[in-house]
C-alpha cells in the first residue's frame, strides 16, 4: 500500500513538472494527510520501526528544507521528499539501501540526472549540425571555461522555444559604450539583469532544464530494488 501511495503521487506530480514545472499544491493536500494515515498503521503494526521512522521523516524534511532555501531545487520538489517521507520513511530489509528510504531515493536521482548531462552537449552538437552555424556566435570573447561549462550545462534553444521556466544563460551587457554578449551560466537572469524579450537572440543558450520529480521517481524505483546506487558504487570500488 505504501509502494502503490508513493508511486502514484510521485507518478502524477512527474506529469506536471514534465509539462509546466510546476506541481499544483492540490496534489500535496491530498496526499499528505493519506501518507500519514498509511504510515501510522504501519508503525502501529510494527512498533519496532516507531523511532525509525520519527527520524527518517525529520531528518528528511529538514535536508528538503534546507536544500529548498539554498536554492538547489524547487519547492515541488521539497514537497515531494517530504511526502515521500511520510509516506515509505524506512525500508530495512535492504542491505544495500539507506535506512532512510526518501534520501536513499534521492541519491540514486541525483546519480541518474549526473548521467543524463551529455544529453545537453549532444543536443548542442545537433543544433550546430542542424544550423550549421557557429555555437558561440556573439560570444567569441567569453572565456573558454565559460565556453565549455555552456556546453555541458546549456542546450542551444531558438528564441520561439524558450519557455517561461527556462533560465536564459546569456546577457546582452552595454560596458564603457560596447554592446557584448555574455554568458552567466549559473545565475538566474532577471529583466532588470538587462535582458529583456526584445534583446534575446533568437538563438541563446539556456541552462538544460531537468526536471526533478521524474529522476525521484525513478531514484524510488531503484531504492525498493536494487538499492542506493551510491552505495553499490562505493562497495564494487571497495571489492
Amino acid at each position: 500500500m505504501r509502494i502503490f501511495l508513493s508511486f502514484t503521487f510521485l507518478i502524477i506530480a512527474s506529469i506536471y513538472d514534465l509539462k509546466t514545472r510546476e506541481v499544483p499544491n492540490k496534489i500535496w493536500i491530498v496526499f499528505i494527510p493519506i501518507s500519514c494515515i498509511t504510515t501510522v498503521i504501519h508503525i502501529l503494526a510494527n512498533t519496532s520501526q516507531f523511532y525509525f521512522s520519527i527520524a527518517s521523516i525529520t531528518i528528511t524534511t529538514l535536508i528538503a528544507i534546507g536544500i529548498f532555501y539554498a536554492g538547489l531545487y524547487g519547492g515541488s520538489d521539497a514537497k515531494a521528499l517530504i511526502t515521500l517521507a511520510l509516506a515509505h520513511p524506512t525500508l530495512l530489509n535492504k542491505s544495500l539501501t539507506l535506512p532512510i528510504l526518501p534520501l536513499s531515493a534521492f541519491n540514486n536521482s541525483l546519480v541518474l540526472m549526473l548521467l543524463a548531462l551529455p544529453v545537453s552537449t549532444l543536443r548542442n552538437f545537433y543544433w550546430k549540425m542542424q544550423t550549421h552555424q557557429p555555437l558561440f556566435k556573439g560570444l567569441e570573447k567569453e572565456p573558454i571555461q565559460k565556453k565549455l561549462g555552456a556546453l555541458i550545462f546549456c542546450v542551444k534553444t531558438q528564441k520561439s522555444k524558450i519557455k517561461p521556466y527556462h533560465i536564459i544563460a546569456e546577457r546582452i551587457e552595454n560596458k564603457n559604450g560596447e554592446t557584448r554578449r555574455t554568458l552567466h551560466i549559473f545565475q538566474k537572469v532577471k529583466e532588470e539583469d538587462g535582458i529583456v524579450d526584445c534583446s534575446i537572440p533568437e538563438n541563446a543558450f539556456v541552462a538544460f532544464s531537468l526536471p526533478m520529480l521524474p529522476f525521484l521517481t525513478c531514484g524510488y524505483l531503484l531504492s525498493i530494488t536494487i538499492g542506493d546506487l551510491i552505495f553499490r558504487i562505493l562497495t564494487t570500488f571497495r571489492g
